[in-house]
């Protein structure tokens, strides 16, 4: 039990330092400790109540903007291998789903530098509310870069760079 919540430090100030990539290797450490974790608590207070395990919570966010489908598929096998966990089931196959949706936003992106976020919605068939919460953390986690544009946004990939950014560039540092 003692490793999960070390690695769960780990994670957190790795977060704190915004360290993404550090934080979810940390969190991926994290999680494969958690069948440890419930078998320890449940043999120690008789029950697993659990329901907050900021690793996974993390992980959910981080690996579908990632695109990381491999680790999120362990994650669901880890999870599924505990039927104290299924509270958790539906929102790594959530996490799983969004990979597909990210990719796709990511093509759009790339092929379209400077697409109106407020669109990417009715372009790829996805309700805004679960474009919005991706594009939160894409942006947090440094994959797309955005431009304010009126009510919405200009979508660049960290492969390109908006006009702005551009402009930043090329201004002296005084």
């Amino acid at each position: 039990m003692n490793q999960y919540y070390s690695f769960m430090e780990s994670m957190e100030q790795a977060r704190s330092r915004m360290q993404y990539d550090q934080a979810i290797e940390v969190s991926l450490k994290a999680i494969e400790e958690i069948p440890q974790l419930v078998r320890d608590t449940v043999r120690e207070y008789g029950q697993w109540d659990i329901k907050s395990l900021p690793p996974l919570e993390f992980a959910c966010n981080y690996l579908p903007v990632m695109c990381r489908h491999d680790d999120l598929q362990h994650i669901r096998e880890i999870i599924q291998s505990l039927p104290k966990l299924a509270y958790w089931h539906d929102e790594v196959d959530l996490a799983i789903k969004r990979v597909k949706i990210m990719d796709k936003i990511k093509t759009l992106v790339f092929t379209n530098p400077g697409f109106i976020q407020a669109n990417v919605g009715k372009e790829l068939g996805v309700e805004n509310r679960i474009i919005s919460n991706m594009f939160y953390y894409a942006v947090k986690f440094g994959v797309i870069h955005r431009e304010k544009e009126a009510k919405s946004y200009r979508l660049y990939s960290s492969k390109d760079l908006c006009p702005k950014c551009l402009e930043s560039l090329s201004q002296p540092d005084y």
